[in-house]
C-alpha cells in the first residue's frame, strides 16, 4: 500500500510540475523565432497556453494558436505583433491589444479579445463563434498602410476615418460567426 502511494505522490508531483505555466516576455525587437529576442533566451511555442507579453516588436512567421489559460498583451508602449498569418484565440484563452497588430485573421473561437487604447491595427478579417467575446475600447487608430508597417514608420495617409470614438462590444450569439470592421 504505501509503493502505491508513493508511486501516485510521484506522479501528481510530476503532474503538477508540468502543468506550470510560464511567462514569455520580449526584450527587443526581432523575430519571434529568434530566442535573442526572449527575456528568458527561450523562443516561446506558437501554440500556447503561457502568458506572453510583446513589449517590443515582434515579427510572426506562422499561425499563433492561443489555447485554454493562455494570455497575450501587446503592450501600447512600443509593443507590435505583425506577421501575414492567423491569430486563433480559443475558449478560456485572452488576447489584450494595447499596441500595434498587423495581422491577416483574427478567430475567436470562445476565447476574449479586447482591443484597448492604443496602436493602430491592421486586420482583415475577423470571425467570433463558439461564444467568443471581441470588444474595441477607446480610442484606436487604424489605418489601410501598406504591409509590414511594424517594420517601417506609418507615413501620413488620408484615410476615410481614422478614430473609433466609442466602445464597440460585438456579441456573436445569434450571427452566423461573421464581423466586419
Amino acid at each position: 500500500m504505501k509503493l502505491c502511494s508513493c508511486y501516485i505522490i510521484l506522479f501528481l508531483l510530476i503532474f503538477f510540475h508540468s502543468a506550470k505555466s510560464t511567462t514569455w516576455i520580449t526584450k527587443e525587437n526581432g523575430n519571434w523565432a529568434d530566442s535573442s529576442i526572449w527575456l528568458s533566451g527561450v523562443m516561446p511555442a506558437y501554440s500556447t497556453n503561457d502568458t506572453i507579453l510583446i513589449r517590443d516588436t515582434v515579427y510572426f512567421d506562422t499561425d499563433i494558436f492561443l489555447n485554454a489559460g493562455a494570455f497575450m498583451q501587446i503592450d501600447s508602449l512600443g509593443g507590435a505583433l505583425c506577421g501575414h498569418h492567423n491569430i486563433y484565440v480559443y475558449s478560456g484563452a485572452r488576447f489584450h491589444k494595447h499596441g500595434a497588430l498587423n495581422v491577416d485573421s483574427l478567430y475567436i473561437s470562445g476565447g476574449t479579445v479586447d482591443f484597448i487604447i492604443g496602436g493602430p491595427f491592421l486586420m482583415w478579417y475577423a470571425k467570433v463563434s463558439n461564444g467568443g467575446y471581441f470588444k474595441i475600447t477607446a480610442y484606436l487608430s487604424y489605418c489601410m498602410c501598406p504591409w509590414d508597417t511594424c517594420f517601417i514608420p506609418i507615413l501620413p495617409v488620408d484615410p476615410i476615418d481614422t478614430t473609433i470614438n466609442n466602445s464597440y462590444t460585438v456579441f456573436p450569439n445569434p450571427s452566423n460567426g461573421n464581423f466586419l470592421l
